[in-house]
């Protein structure tokens, strides 16, 4: 599948590829994320795009126009013991000009349709949605989507990180030794997906055995608005603020997304 035509109602098109588009790739680079209080743009795209699995680009137009993008990820769910063909949906964004004219609702509907009719089995489609954030909510609630859990994101720091001798990139010989640990750990948990194990993944050895692994993404994020009168000084006052804004930066915040983490049993007390 190399661009694949789902729908068209006289100029308005909707494509399926596999890559997105360079106007697509612009549209998410300049796309403002969040919820009501705290918005954000991603400052790092492309990298953000190159890592994703399986990725379905659907591209919204209006003749040649692009006024919309979303993003469907295929992997295999595995729950309560079974695996299931399951899509993960995200970076779903409409042109700032066109926002409001229902094309936001048109390209979740068109998706879900086009993805559903793929299987004739049980299939999942899901995806991740800030509490606070109202719109995508809606537009969760409009396309039939029901919460089925809730998860908190730890946040951590450092001023000064140190480096530890047993914390090493994972090798090539160390990663089937990475997977069957993963797998282990989470054998008994709903909605599991081996991602990928590649050179972004870090082992914790002693004695040359692993203990434990963790998978670590660069992530960076540009804050446009903070929510209430402490974020507004937050967002003028850090980036002056030497060391705190080591720690956090609203222009330019570097930071790290750590997934696919394993321990083995006992592992806990290096």
């Amino acid at each position: 599948m190399q661009n694949q035509l789902i729908y068209q109602d006289n100029s308005i098109t909707i494509h399926i590829k596999e890559k997105p588009d360079a106007d697509a790739l612009a549209l998410l680079s300049k796309t403002v994320w969040g919820s009501d209080g705290t918005l954000y743009q991603h400052g790092n795209t492309s990298a953000l795009i190159s890592n994703v699995p399986t990725p379905y680009f659907l591209h919204l137009r209006d003749g040649e126009k692009l006024i919309g993008i979303y993003c469907y990820s295929y992997r295999e769910i595995h729950f309560k013991g079974i695996i299931y063909p399951a899509y993960y949906r995200r970076y779903l964004s409409i042109e700032p000009s066109v926002m409001g004219k229902g094309y936001g609702p048109l390209l979740t509907v068109e998706a879900k349709k086009h993805f559903t009719a793929k299987h004739n089995g049980p299939l999942i489609i899901y995806g991740y949605v800030d509490e606070h954030n109202s719109r995508s909510l809606k537009l969760s609630a409009k396309n039939e989507f029901h919460s089925v859990a809730n998860f908190k994101t730890l946040i951590f720091s450092r001023f000064f990180p140190k480096e530890d001798a047993k914390v090493s990139l994972c090798t090539a010989e160390d990663q089937s030794s990475f997977r069957k640990k993963l797998k282990e750990q989470y054998a008994n948990y709903s909605f599991f997906y081996p991602d990928s194990v590649d050179s972004d993944c870090y082992v914790y050895k002693v004695d040359n055995e692993v203990i434990a692994g963790v998978r670590v993404r660069k992530n960076l994020w540009i804050f446009k608005a903070l929510e209430g009168i402490s974020g507004k000084i937050i967002l003028k006052l850090f980036p002056f603020l030497p060391l705190l804004n080591k720690v956090f930066h609203p222009k330019k915040h570097q930071f790290l997304v750590f997934d696919q983490v394993f321990c083995k049993p006992g592992g806990n007390k290096f």
